[in-house]
């Protein structure tokens, strides 16, 4: 029963210990013929333009990590197919667009 109780003291300092959203991660798919999509670039700029991040489009999926400290409005764009828009915070983001639609897309 001691071992039990010493077990379970453990793991809950272990678990309320653990960072919890330590960032952020944006996983984008854009489906399409478009050039861009095979070997382009995406990038990722707050409000005022500042670029934060570029990361290498591959096969039309991309991939953003990082830490943000406060909520705020970004832009992914992808030169020549189109941008979309998203409050981020350290959470994890999931994109999915097709280039022939770009204004439907779903951030989940």
């Amino acid at each position: 029963m001691k071992k039990t109780v010493i077990l379970a003291a453990v793991i809950m300092a272990v678990v309320s210990c653990s960072p919890r959203n330590a960032g952020y991660r944006i996983s984008g798919n854009i489906t399409g013929s478009h050039p861009a999509l095979v070997a382009g670039k995406a990038i990722l700029s707050n409000q005022d333009k500042t670029v934060s991040d570029t990361v290498d489009v591959v096969k039309g999926q991309f991939e953003f990590t990082g830490k943000t400290e406060s909520p705020e409005q970004y832009y992914i764009t992808v030169p020549d197919v189109g941008r979309a828009v998203l409050f981020l915070e350290n959470e994890s983001y999931r994109i999915d667009v097709a280039d022939s639609v770009i204004a439907e897309k779903t951030v989940r």
